[in-house]
């Protein structure tokens, strides 16, 4: 696991300043502390920082070739790089390495784009091929790692993370105003835009090529959901059994103590489990509790752990919010309102004492249908079939009348019939951009100040886009499709690769495998989720290896108080950064009307503790670029 960080002038008579690899590589030192390289000739420059976990000894990047005309840095792992090895040595390559990131270099050498469609795992790399005077910029298929670039008039740069991309002074830093449009909708801004409007990020499953001071991006892989293969549960359970088993084995590689996070949810329960089948010796676990016990997920994780007979570990810490938050805008590089990534750090940073590399439950939900939203979606559309004349209406007065509750700990039902009806509505509105709204159309033109009310015209074209993309390629499973290639890599995946990499701990994911993803998305819907129960097939292996308490727990989420946070411990500080000189004078929002709406959700009458996060990061994070 690294951080890659280069530019690439288009003038081959111009030379990259080392200067500018060194202060690259600064950057995103947390990404890879134990050692550092840089590449310069002619017009090409790359850097990258290493976390030592395979190869101790012999992976030191950037890596060439023996004739020197191929060069690499590579983040990330190759899971199945043995088995390419074997294959490549019997053609008669030889070796000089144990690294994944020499594979890569001699599957480019015989087969150039298309050795990507070899190589299983996570990974963002760029080589750059002299013969061609070519740098190839990759991304896997669910994009795992990150990778931005700057595409300029003089050339190109590309890094790991915005801030690594920023200590190039010739990238322009304006602000990209629909990005800010789009965030406000979604808490992450998808890609491929990012805050900047110069900067963008490399989509997954794809490769850019840049050559003659043209860059072109082509994609390699997509997921079909519209091949689906109707046969008996009980023989999609038995393949679903072998592909997870071998996802988690292949994960389990390393030459540097491995562990896992454990929440005693289902996904990190069965993950662990899985390990503990194929791996014959009993594995680390790592959880994290909070004190507000609504919040706590420690006894059903001991309860995992006792069962499985893990060698367990689990820590009570505090939030730390207001201290914490401004360093990780500066990891994420641009406003990113998903709150769940501060317990994310905390179980990264006290799982990285013991060990290097964690595997993860991530990917379970999206791939295998475990959101109440898709559950909530088909409800819906029953729901919106009901004519208002005939009582729909009464139902969304009663709706309308309802306060919600004064606190906002558990799970209240008046919360949930009003968003319910509030997704009900926002999809007969706009089916397009309602899958995982925060604010709505609706509240953005009433709360909008003048110098970014114009950007409402776009009325989401990027989203509507990808939404007649999943009818097309997903019917009947549009959701999931747009939670694979848009929440998944622009929000889950940050959120798990930025702080984990904070923390200098690498997270591996064997639900998102991405045989796993393909076998999942053959699955018919109802294999998946019905009107009542998420993920079934998944539960139904889970329950060769699990207690039937764990599979019929309700799912909680790596969830914080957000919404009582703001009401009490946080309230201050919400109120000194929303309420600012500058957060008026930048013109975004109606002053009066953002006051009304904190006062709304202080005074308990409706819960905006999504939408006010939202604001606070986004003004912090304005703030600081503005130093």
């Amino acid at each position: 696991m690294c951080g890659i960080a280069g530019k690439v002038y288009a003038d081959p008579q111009r030379p990259v300043g080392e200067s500018l690899l060194r202060s690259m590589c600064r950057a995103i030192a947390h990404r890879g502390p134990d050692d550092e390289g840089i590449y310069r000739q002619g017009p090409v420059g790359l850097g990258m920082r290493r976390l030592k976990v395979i190869d101790l000894e012999g992976g030191h990047q950037p890596m060439s070739n023996e004739a020197q005309s191929l060069w690499i840095v590579f983040n990330g792992e190759i899971y199945n790089y043995r088995q390419l090895r074997r294959e490549l040595e019997e053609q008669g390559q030889v070796f000089r390495t144990h690294s994944d990131t020499e594979t890569i270099l001699h599957l480019y050498e015989r087969e150039g784009v298309h050795c990507l469609r070899h190589l299983r795992g996570m990974f963002a790399f760029a080589l750059w091929d002299l013969r061609t005077q070519t740098l190839m910029l990759a991304r896997d298929r669910l994009g795992k790692k990150p990778l931005f670039y700057a595409l300029m008039k003089e050339g190109i740069s590309f890094a790991s993370e915005l801030g690594a991309l920023l200590c190039d002074p010739q990238v322009d830093r304006s602000i990209d105003r629909q990005a800010i449009d789009e965030y406000l909708s979604f808490l992450f801004i998808p890609q491929p835009r990012t805050i900047y409007e110069q900067v963008k990020k490399l989509p997954p499953a794809s490769y850019g090529l840049y050559q003659d001071g043209q860059f072109q991006i082509h994609p390699y892989w997509e997921v079909r959901y519209d091949q689906v293969r109707v046969r008996r549960e009980e023989e999609s359970v038995e393949e679903l059994d072998l592909l997870l088993r071998q996802a988690v084995e292949m994960r389990m590689l390393a030459d540097v103590p491995v562990g896992a996070f454990l929440s005693g949810g289902l996904d990190s329960s069965l993950v662990v489990a899985l390990m503990q089948k194929v791996g014959g010796q009993q594995v680390r676990t790592y959880s994290v509790g909070f004190r507000e016990s609504s919040f706590n997920e420690l006894d059903h994780a001991r309860k995992v752990a006792q069962f499985l007979g893990t060698q367990h570990q689990e820590y009570v810490v505090d939030y730390q919010v207001q201290e914490l938050l401004p360093g990780l805008l500066d990891h994420f590089g641009e406003p990113f309102a998903d709150s769940s990534a501060i317990p994310t750090y905390h179980l990264s940073k006290v799982t990285r004492q013991e060990v290097t590399v964690a595997l993860s439950g991530d990917g379970g939900d999206e791939v295998f249908g475990g959101y109440r939203r898709y559950l909530a979606r088909r409800w819906a559309d029953a729901f919106n079939r009901w004519p208002a004349w005939g009582g729909r209406g009464a139902v969304e007065w009663l709706g309308r009348a309802l306060n919600e509750p004064a606190t906002y700990y558990g799970r209240s039902f008046r919360k949930k019939f009003k968003r319910f009806l509030e997704f009900s509505a926002a999809l007969r509105e706009a089916p397009s951009t309602s899958w995982g709204f925060f604010f709505t159309q609706e509240e953005k033109r009433y709360l909008y100040g003048e110098n970014i009310a114009d950007i409402l015209t776009s009325e989401f074209a990027s989203m509507r886009l990808k939404y007649e993309q999943a009818q097309a390629r997903a019917p009947g499973q549009e959701m999931l499709w747009l939670d694979l290639v848009t929440y998944l890599p622009d929000d889950i995946l940050v959120k798990v690769d930025r702080m984990s990499m904070d923390c200098s701990l690498e997270v591996r994911s064997p639900l998102l495998d991405h045989q796993v993803v393909e076998f999942a998305a053959r699955l018919p819907r109802d294999h998946k989720y019905t009107l009542t129960q998420g993920k079934r097939l998944l539960r139904r292996l889970a329950g060769r290896y699990l207690p039937s308490a764990i599979l019929q727990r309700p799912k909680q989420g790596f969830a914080v108080p957000l919404a009582s946070w703001l009401q009490k411990e946080l309230r201050p500080w919400m109120e000194e950064i929303l309420l600012s000189k500058s957060c008026r004078q930048r013109g975004f929002f109606v002053p009066s009307r953002l006051q009304q709406m904190m006062s709304e959700h202080l005074k308990g009458q409706r819960d905006y503790s999504q939408q006010l996060w939202a604001m606070l990061v986004l003004e912090l994070w304005l703030q600081r670029e503005a130093r």
